[in-house]
């Protein structure tokens, strides 16, 4: 007999060294709603192509460009996020990587400024022991 498997569902996943972290500890709640958001847009092949732009983030729930662009800024800070591509006026958006997955390669769409990379940088990890040396 064969199992009835239900179809599969994307999901939501941060590694336990990044959740554990002191890093995580210390994040704000909306840094830590952000990076969720932020990772649920992650589907395995697009790190690096992943944003968050008030437009985007206002239909999650989003109600303040302050708290989103200083929930942004801890993220970059704390090292779970890193900018793939600076956007502006006339140069599209914004793009980030999780730092707990290697950044992967952009086929269409705005191009990123980094190179694709084999291993994940885990800012995460690297900035907490930069802070304790």
């Amino acid at each position: 007999m064969s199992r009835n498997r239900k179809a599969k569902q994307r999901f939501i996943g941060i590694p336990l060294a990044a959740y554990s972290s002191p890093a995580f500890a210390q994040l704000s709640f909306a840094a830590s709603r952000l990076l969720i958001d932020i990772a649920s847009q992650y589907h395995g092949k697009n790190n690096g192509d992943l944003g968050c732009s008030w437009q985007s983030m206002r239909r999650k729930g989003w109600r303040s460009r302050t708290t989103l662009k200083k929930a942004k800024a801890e993220l970059l800070q704390a090292g779970f996020i890193e900018t793939t591509r600076k956007g502006g006026f006339h140069n599209g958006p914004s793009l980030y990587a999780l730092c707990w997955s290697p950044i992967d390669e952009k086929d269409k769409g705005w191009p990123l400024e980094v190179q694709p990379t084999k291993t994940p940088s885990l800012r995460f990890i690297v900035r907490k022991a930069a802070v304790n040396e």
